[in-house]
């Protein structure tokens, strides 16, 4: 016999000389007979703004080194003009910087920032990880993102093979807004994908504590996944090869379904389903963006490329049932056992006797479970008592979050005999939340 009862709740032109003056004439000078000459028969002048200017006076008449006059003629005689150094102006102040140095300093620069990013991010990953805001209200934002993810990994994806494509057709490096734009595609991508994956990260370390072998491949899989998106090489790596980094889209948006959907008002079952479909659309997604149909139909023709988009869907179908069918592997955030206790009774919602070992007098047996889930969510679990291996009974119970120390709920078990008793948390998919476990003796209880 048993009993379920649950809790109830713009740059500048450069400077250039436009006009260089030629000099004036040099004044007459003294003849040493007493007359005067001309001091600037001929003048020749050469304006350039590339070019040296130069200026020639007539040769003057000699005179006596002491005569003043002819001291001033040579003194007033005019001088080559050179045109401006480069980097300078006529009055003397730099010029402004070409277009081409400025493109080559930012290219330095931004050459120097990119070395930078990688760190930076992982960096901001981490913060993200443990500042996010986790609340009812934002999980239809991160549905969102795990929805529109694959456009953006689809994207990425085409970008870069394009340009790889290109390069290679040309035999050289694709150009620099080229590059840029496969910057960008490849870091929105990675954004919304951190996203995905950082949100559920608390409640799935809540759901798989303590550790169950049972969940250990699916935590080595998502440390895994959290490493190459949150470092830019690997991430940028894995987008050079379609297939890793469709897996990569796939996994953000089961674990980003498999928490918020729930939240939403989505039962268990109908939770991990709608999150296959999500993992699914990257089966026939993956084969358009490899362009697999488009080959086939251009090699066996359009029936050809028609079967290969109807085997996509079929696997994606595929795809949907595994996760359901797999859905034992994975813990069941964002439900997590806040406690279990093994006692001889429950009042006022408490465990009464608890322990961990009785005696085979003992009458009956109850299960105390605080099951700790977000505000908004409703669903039905059961507790799975086994006798040393064996199944004994399955109790259903409704539990709903939003209480923070956990949702109270218990089940009680009838005819003791001496052995190991464990009490399952189980959801109807058989996620395991958690274990109550008590031993029976045949004496009395320690």
């Amino acid at each position: 016999m048993s009993k379920a009862t649950t809790d109830t709740i713009t740059p500048a032109t450069p400077l250039h000389p436009q006009h260089v003056p030629t000099s004036e004439a040099s004044p007459p000078a003294a003849d040493p007979a007493g007359g005067t000459v001309s001091a600037a028969a001929d003048v020749s002048a050469v304006v350039s703004t590339d070019v040296s200017v130069e200026a020639t006076a007539a040769p003057v008449a000699a005179a006596d080194e002491g005569d003043d006059a002819a001291d001033e003629a040579a003194d007033e005689a005019p001088t080559s003009v050179s045109a401006e150094a480069p980097g300078t102006s006529q009055g003397g102040f730099a010029s402004l910087p070409s277009t081409s140095s400025i493109a080559d300093t930012t290219i330095r620069i931004w050459g120097k920032v990119q070395r930078l990013l990688p760190v930076a991010s992982l960096l901001f990953s981490i913060v993200s990880a443990f500042l996010m805001e986790r609340t009812p209200a934002r999980a239809p934002l991160i549905l969102g993102i795990a929805v529109v993810g694959w456009g953006l990994v689809a994207v990425a994806l085409v970008v870069v093979q394009r340009l790889e494509r290109r390069a290679a057709a040309a035999d050289k490096e694709p150009s620099r807004w080229h590059k840029v734009g496969q910057f960008v595609a490849i870091l929105v991508s990675q954004s919304m994908m951190q996203q995905a994956l950082v949100f559920p990260l608390p409640f799935f370390v809540a759901a798989a504590w303590p550790p169950l072998l049972i969940h250990m491949p699916f935590a080595l899989i998502y440390t895994l996944v959290l490493v190459i998106a949150a470092w830019d090489p690997f991430y940028e790596q894995a987008a050079r090869f379609p297939p890793v980094l469709l897996f990569l889209q796939a996994f953000a948006g089961l674990v980003a379904g498999a928490t918020v959907l729930p939240v939403l008002g989505f039962h268990n079952t109908a939770a991990v389903v709608a999150t296959g479909v999500l993992v699914g659309l990257g089966v026939p997604l993956g084969f358009w963006v490899l362009g697999v149909p488009a080959r086939w139909a251009r090699r066996h023709g359009e029936k050809a490329g028609t079967r290969v988009w109807q085997i996509s869907w079929g696997l994606g179908v595929a795809a949907v049932v595994a996760v359901v069918v797999g859905a034992p592997l994975l813990p069941p955030a964002p439900l997590a056992l806040s406690s279990g206790t093994m006692a001889t009774g429950v009042s006022d919602r408490e465990p009464v006797g608890g322990a961990e070992t009785f005696s085979s007098t003992t009458s009956s047996l109850w299960c105390h479970t605080a099951i700790r889930a977000p505000l908004g969510l409703k669903d039905t679990l059961r507790h799975v008592w086994t006798l040393d291996g064996r199944f004994i009974q399955e109790v259903k119970l409704t539990v709903s979050g939003g209480r923070e120390t956990g949702f109270r709920t218990w089940s009680r078990l009838s005819r003791i005999r001496p052995g190991r008793y464990r009490c399952r948390v189980e959801t109807t998919l058989g996620q395991v939340v958690g274990d109550v476990v008590a031993d029976v003796s045949a004496g009395s209880a320690e």
